[in-house]
């Protein structure tokens, strides 16, 4: 498997605000130094709490187009969910505003994030994809999740037991539970409709 090469600066501050070679490494450094001042030790993590010891001052889920948005308030920083989306969704949002401070810590900077969408896991966009990958290390720590997977038959009720008691989507504790590589399975998600490039497709 090839080996990622990162471009941009905001993955190289945050190797060097962590002190590590890897971006990922970087972000996993920080997000269990965030749970362990946060003394939390198993699910579900405390977003509120977890926010809070990033300078964020107030949590608010609102009507808007956008999954999320972190904006500096002077003080510190609002975070905003849509409303619309699942609890758990917004919980994945909220996690993944926060890894955005990390970002913001590194570079000395304190501006305004918009997110359209999150958990896309896409690492063209390395900021956006590196916050998910915050997120899910928050959310769902292989400090707890790893015993819990072990004690599970690989099974789909096993999967929504996961995401139940870590309060997260089934989809963001299926990525998490294969990184663990645990269960020889797969898991496999189909969505009613098409993509936009496959509408495309279509019509001609």
């Amino acid at each position: 498997m090839p080996v990622k090469r990162w471009r941009s600066r905001a993955a190289h501050a945050l190797c060097g605000h962590a002190g590590v070679a890897d971006p990922i490494e970087a972000m996993h450094r920080l997000a269990d130094s965030l749970l362990t001042a946060a003394r939390v030790t198993e699910p579900p993590s405390d977003i509120e709490l977890l926010a809070s010891l990033r300078g964020v001052r107030r949590i608010e889920a609102v009507d808007m187009s956008e999954a999320g948005m972190l904006v500096p308030d002077g003080a510190g920083y609002v975070v905003r969910a849509n409303q619309r989306h699942p609890a758990t969704r917004q919980r994945f949002t909220v996690a993944h505003e926060v890894a955005h401070t990390f970002f913001n810590e590194a570079r000395a900077v304190s501006h305004q994030v918009s997110d359209m969408a999150t958990s896309l896991y896409d690492d063209s966009d390395e900021e956006e994809y590196l916050c998910d990958v915050g997120a899910g290390r928050l959310l769902l720590n292989p400090r707890w999740l790893r015993p819990m997977v072990e004690a599970e038959r690989p099974s789909l009720d096993a999967l929504l037991r996961l995401a139940s008691c870590c309060l997260t989507s089934i989809e963001a504790t299926a990525i998490q539970v294969s990184q663990l590589g645990l269960w020889e399975c797969s898991f496999v998600f189909w969505e009613p409709g098409l993509r936009k490039a496959e509408r495309v497709r279509s019509r001609q």
